[in-house]
């Protein structure tokens, strides 16, 4: 008797992976094109649902089916943007921004403002490493396969990003040392 690995669906991906795939587009491409283009992800994935890897279990910490679908996206987002009407300041999801009075609130954007600087001054790669692993909150292997790379270039990426963007938020974030 032969054993196959089981077919992926497209009601488990659109069932499982909809809410995230939407919230990782309009992290990049804000609400407006968010819908659209996660509708284009999902088409181009059921399109080629034959190479879906299998999704992990709930509750799994590494899920290449939701890593796949991001490197999906990933595309999309990139064909989207290489528009010039489309191109637009870099939105940040308000879960990084806390609630508070107006003092607190004019902080905020300013520091949205700095972040989305550091970001735009980071190579794509690099910003969209940071955005994966801080935002999405992919683990390195979901990284890499989103990515096509291998951990270990993961990690080495993370890392220049991350000093990348400590050394261009200097002036904002660590004005004593400058």
């Amino acid at each position: 008797m032969l054993f196959r690995k089981p077919q992926t669906t497209a009601d488990v991906l659109r069932t499982r992976y909809l809410g995230t795939v939407l919230s990782y587009v309009a992290t990049r491409v804000g609400t407006d094109a968010a819908e659209d283009i996660t509708a284009e992800v999902f088409g181009a994935a059921f399109r080629a649902l034959s190479r879906c890897p299998a999704p992990a279990p709930h509750g799994s910490e590494h899920d290449p089916a939701r890593a796949w679908l991001f490197g999906i996206a990933r595309h999309k987002v990139a064909d989207h943007l290489r528009r010039p009407k489309n191109r637009e300041t870099l939105p940040l999801p308000e879960s990084l921004l806390a609630p508070g009075g107006p003092e607190a609130s004019m902080e905020r954007a300013e520091t949205a403002r700095a972040l989305r600087c550091v970001l735009e001054a980071l190579p794509e790669l690099q910003k969209e490493a940071l955005l994966l692993k801080y935002v999405e909150q992919l683990s390195l292997a979901e990284i890499a396969l989103a990515l096509g790379k291998s951990e270990t270039a993961i990690s080495q990426l993370l890392y220049r990003a991350r000093q990348s963007a400590r050394e261009h938020g200097k002036a904002y974030f660590y004005p004593e040392e400058i």
